[in-house]
């Protein structure tokens, strides 16, 4: 099997997810196919390809394993991965008219979060395995680009954002109307939103260039800072409760420190100073089997993983291979060697 990496659309984030269920998987998509790729044996890689429409957003159930993924058309599909290593589609449900742009599981694996485009509904949330709705999520006046859970006390409290100026809390389960607005003070889309492993705090990053931290429950601002990037900032993941890490179109991985009175600090930059090998924008994250392990992606195409990001000395890159992200349209081969093209690129 010829793997590829995750598809990648300049200015916006890259939806990619490092398997908790599966030894050393990166779950991404290519247009209209789910890929399963294994990092040790790229070989026994496996792909979905019986959707019909390009996949936009992709959750792996925190319980089961199995995969839910959105798609351009505002539909959010569960897959399962067969211990014959073939996949069953379980379930298949309409949620908003337009592009999802996050899918998430409830902590229980039960319930299903989806947010995105549409004209009136923007996000919806339904019982997992049979489709009843979880509530009514309201109150939105844009498209949202993001969301993520936080536990408050006794119910959870889903934080989303996007393109408006706002960022919606809605507390569940069940979710109720128009929820709460919080005014988010960025001045350009809200990419990423990630609430802290404590569930004390979470941060925004934006096209802006900003980067905001807040309490919970009182959604008041910590701290900010105005030039976290020297570009649009597309994605953030906590390492631990007291870093975090940014990635943005200027090329760079920044790593953060967070002190107990909630203040920023910048602690290291990952980039071609460092010979990290990150050629243009990145676009996403995902988190690999410790905490220090990311996994990031490039416009090009180029997947790299950074090891000890905040204890090592020198968090060097491996597999850092660039391929394909687009679907192969030709293959040739001469003199034992195989030559490919995607739509992008030749091999």
């Amino acid at each position: 099997m010829v793997h590829g990496n995750p598809q990648t659309h300049r200015g916006r984030r890259t939806n990619m997810v490092y398997s908790k269920k599966r030894e050393n998987t990166l779950i991404f998509a290519i247009r209209d196919n789910l890929i399963l790729l294994n990092l040790d044996n790229p070989a026994q890689s496996k792909v979905y390809a019986d959707h019909h429409a390009r996949i936009t957003a992709i959750a792996e159930q925190p319980t089961a394993g199995r995969i839910a993924f959105g798609d351009e058309k505002g539909m959010v599909t569960v897959v399962t991965l067969k211990q014959d290593g073939t996949f069953s589609k379980d379930k298949d449900y309409p949620f908003t008219a337009g592009e999802i742009n996050q899918v998430l599981w409830s902590v229980d694996g039960q319930r299903l979060i989806g947010v995105g485009a549409g004209s009136d509904i923007k996000a919806n949330a339904v019982m997992a395995d049979t489709g009843s709705k979880s509530g009514t999520i309201l109150g939105f006046d844009a498209t949202q680009l993001c969301s993520d859970f936080a536990q408050v006390e006794k119910r959870v409290a889903l934080i989303s954002a996007g393109e408006g100026k706002d960022i919606l809390v809605h507390e569940g389960f069940p979710f109720k109307g128009q929820g709460k607005a919080v005014l988010s003070n960025h001045t350009n889309f809200i990419n990423q939103v990630k609430v802290s492993p404590d569930n004390s705090k979470y941060v925004t990053v934006s096209s802006d260039k900003q980067l905001i931290l807040r309490d919970i429950p009182n959604h008041e601002q910590l701290d900010v800072v105005a030039k976290a990037h020297s570009a649009g900032i597309y994605d953030v993941k906590w390492i631990n409760e007291a870093h975090f890490a940014t990635c943005s179109a200027d090329n760079t991985v920044n790593i953060w420190s967070v002190s107990a009175e909630g203040k920023l600090e910048l602690t290291r930059t990952l980039d071609k100073a460092e010979k990290m090998l990150l050629p243009n924008h990145v676009l996403g994250f995902a988190q690999g089997d410790t905490g220090e392990n990311l996994w990031a992606i490039t416009f090009g195409g180029d997947l790299r993983n950074f090891e000890n990001v905040i204890s090592g000395t020198n968090p060097g890159a491996s597999f850092g291979e660039t391929r394909h992200n687009y679907l192969i349209s030709d293959m040739l081969a001469f003199n034992q060697v195989i030559f490919y093209a995607s739509e992008t690129k030749v091999f």
